[in-house]
């Protein structure tokens, strides 16, 4: 069972000049800071159904949102390790376009403007769904000296999830905590004493599962690795454990009590309310449009 994270070839991320936006082109930047990769910034201009006198308006905002993170960007990296990529469309459609297998996309949890329809509602979800690489959603800076916590289901999918929160974990000094929801019987079947010693065997099994996960992960390196298997819904599970904690790891896909964590409710739920980082894996890569280099624009460091 490998627990290989796929190796970041490039952070992708979208700008929409919102708060939100700020701190995910802040963590962006930091990222690529860190692993000395080149940055692409994502900017969208959508069309509106019933205001097409906006289209110059919306085409001239998108490109100053460019500047204005290429600016920001550049008071960190190199002037060459920044791109930029302004289309028109829907975000999410100039988002999915633009990601390869091995990048990191960072975007923020809700945006606001002429671009606010950026980050908000469907969007962000459908980007975190079919991204072919990694997203990195940001609601905001997580707790400092929080830990890493990582979501999983025990399906073999869920050993890259794994093997990404490990490797992230030790790039950040972070302590780990993995959390496994077993939901709760239905409200329906009797409170008996046969009921609990159940859902204790069902939590006992899933714990032991996941042991065995987490020793075959090489997570000696870390300075600790604590295991948490709660009798309750995913994304409560989730979400309560995202409090306080730097970053939190989930995947796209898997069986059991995290199958759903990308659809409906769950995910809503999840990235909506999570008051953390959320970085979604792909547990498979999939193939991704190639972006041709004309489509991305150096920045210039005499710009503005």
């Amino acid at each position: 069972m490998s627990t290989a994270a796929i190796r970041t070839r490039r952070v992708v991320v979208a700008y929409d000049g919102s708060e939100p936006a700020r701190h995910a082109l802040d963590e962006a930047v930091r990222r690529a800071g860190l692993r000395g990769l080149p940055l692409v910034v994502v900017t969208a201009a959508e069309a509106m159904a019933f205001a097409p006198e906006l289209v110059d308006e919306l085409g001239e905002t998108a490109q100053l949102h460019a500047e204005e993170a290429e600016r920001v960007a550049r008071t960190t990296l190199p002037a060459e390790h920044v791109l930029r990529h302004v289309a028109s469309g829907s975000a999410a459609d100039v988002l999915l376009h633009v990601a390869r297998p091995d990048d990191l996309l960072v975007v923020g949890s809700r945006g606001h403007g002429p671009g606010g329809r950026l980050l908000l509602g469907s969007t962000s979800t459908a980007v975190a769904a079919n991204a072919p690489c990694p997203v990195l959603v940001v609601p905001g800076p997580g707790t400092p000296d929080g830990p890493v916590v990582v979501g999983l289901d025990g399906s073999p999918a869920a050993a890259r999830v794994l093997g990404t929160a490990r490797d992230e974990a030790a790039a950040l000094g972070a302590t780990l905590t993995v959390v496994a929801a077993v939901p709760p019987l239905p409200s329906t079947v009797a409170d008996t004493v046969r009921v609990h010693e159940a859902e204790r065997a069902r939590a006992d099994r899933a714990r032991l599962r996941l042991a065995t996960m987490i020793e075959a992960a090489d997570v000696d390196r870390l300075p600790s690795v604590d295991l948490r298997v709660e009798a309750d819904t995913a994304a409560d599970v989730l979400v309560r454990h995202a409090r306080g904690a730097r970053l939190l790891v989930v995947g796209t896909r898997g069986h059991g009590a995290l199958r759903r964590l990308l659809l409906g409710s769950v995910s809503r739920a999840v990235l909506h309310h999570a008051p953390c980082p959320v970085l979604v894996v792909r547990p498979v890569p999939v193939a991704a449009l190639d972006l041709g280099a004309d489509d991305l624009v150096p920045a210039q460091s005499g710009t503005g």
